[in-house]
């Protein structure tokens, strides 16, 4: 019984299912902050990208292995035994992703009993961000961009890796969501019972704090893999040295969380959700300054990356017993 469980879990967090999840999860903390729930079809198709963009990597990354990747950890081998598996969920996951983002052109139609097919606004402008994404995110696992001799990935570049996975995240996780809102006709104002600002005057502030959380979060990964990075990747820890990274993780962390107690007030019902994300950054801030080379990949797997859930706990409770 402890082997199968030892191995489900190994499964559902080097298979990327925990971080896709997490994805799922800040879709509803987006919806949430702005006083609705996530719908199903956004959620799942946050779910797939984040699961198709992940194992892309990491799926090529086992196929074909630089000489720096080629230092095997639990993660590397057990992606290496199954990924064949994990290139047969990718390809069902990326046939799922499509089918949602082919459909969002096409709206209800009441009077013709079906759907028409209709490019909105809200869906031309969720469009351009899936693509843009999904090209940062591709380029970032595979060796697109030309170079002196080789292609190269945009990780490689030295001292962008750690900003474009933050970007990528605020696009899947703030962006997406934010689209979706608008077809709830709230992009322009707020249905009158509400009488809140307008959809638009929170975007900007959801995307930076979600950019900068993303970025606090992913420092510990870059201490993972600082031994195995240090030869190519100048990522932040290569570049400024362990403890001042986690150090700077740590103090955005904190402005993160002084940032949503500043916009909560004055306080009403859409408010709260900040006030609950701030809350959750102190802990999440704890767990990042812990991080060392050493740790089990399950401290950065599957605690770090649970720090999204974390926030996700703390909006979800105070969406059900505030408002």
């Amino acid at each position: 019984m402890g082997r199968l469980l030892k191995a489900a879990l190994a499964f559902y967090v080097y298979g990327n299912f925990h971080v896709s999840l997490c994805a799922a999860a800040w879709s509803d903390v987006t919806c949430m902050i702005m006083g609705f729930r996530v719908e199903s079809w956004l959620a799942l198709f946050s779910f797939c990208a984040t699961f198709c963009l992940y194992n892309v990597q990491r799926v090529y990354a086992s196929w074909k292995l630089s000489k720096i990747e080629r230092q095997h950890t639990v993660r590397h081998e057990w992606i290496k035994q199954n990924r064949l598996l994990m290139t047969v969920l990718m390809l069902a996951a990326l046939i799922a992703g499509g089918i949602i983002f082919i459909s969002r052109a096409f709206v209800h139609d009441a009077g013709a009993g079906g759907y028409r097919f209709e490019i909105t606004d809200a869906t031309r402008e969720f469009y351009g961000w899936c693509i843009s994404a999904s090209f940062i995110a591709v380029a970032y696992a595979l060796p697109l961009i030309p170079g002196r001799g080789r292609w190269k990935r945009l990780r490689d570049l030295p001292g962008v890796k750690i900003f474009l996975i933050a970007l990528v995240w605020a696009v899947v996780c703030g962006m997406w969501p934010l689209c979706g809102l608008q077809d709830l006709e709230c992009f322009t104002g707020w249905p009158e019972q509400l009488d809140y600002m307008p959809l638009k005057n929170y975007s900007a502030l959801i995307f930076s704090i979600y950019t900068a959380f993303a970025f606090a979060i992913t420092v510990p990964f870059d201490v993972r893999d600082f031994l195995i990075d240090g030869a190519t990747v100048k990522s932040l820890p290569v570049l400024l040295g362990i403890k001042r990274s986690l150090r700077v993780a740590v103090i955005v962390l904190l402005l993160i969380a002084a940032a949503c107690v500043y916009f909560a007030f004055p306080q009403n019902q859409f408010t709260w959700g900040l006030l609950a994300f701030g809350a959750a950054c102190i802990p999440t801030a704890i767990v990042v300054s812990k991080a060392t080379p050493r740790r089990h990949e399950y401290y950065f797997s599957l605690l770090t990356d649970g720090t999204l859930l974390l926030v996700w706990a703390a909006v979800y409770l105070t969406y059900k017993f505030m408002w």
